[in-house]
């Protein structure tokens, strides 16, 4: 089976962001176009010569926002994927006080 590529190196992942299925509790819930500017934001901010290292913000690259239901049924966007660690507690319980600094 062949994959295209699309011109990409090979190994280059994508992550599709879309609002979930079914009823949402509120209207402003999983509001993808939001999230997708927010990062677009501080895409932004990040790229700026003018912005030090220390000061740029560790996210993806948010890469295109569609809000045309009719692509697949609601508003999406796809953004890089990170290879990462993912907290499911606020509260860290299992990484250890020193280790939260480097968060």
């Amino acid at each position: 089976m062949h994959t295209p590529s699309f011109g990409l190196p090979s190994g280059v992942k994508f992550v599709l962001r879309k609002k979930p299925a079914g009823q949402l509790l509120s209207s402003t819930a999983h509001a993808v176009e939001r999230e997708f500017r927010v990062l677009n934001a501080i895409h932004q901010h990040n790229k700026l010569p003018s912005t030090p290292v220390n000061m740029r913000v560790p996210i993806p690259e948010p890469i295109a926002l569609c809000e045309d239901n009719s692509v697949i049924g609601t508003p999406f966007y796809i953004m890089e994927f990170l290879e990462g660690r993912i907290f499911e507690d606020p509260r860290l319980l299992e990484v250890t006080p020193p280790d939260r600094k480097e968060l």
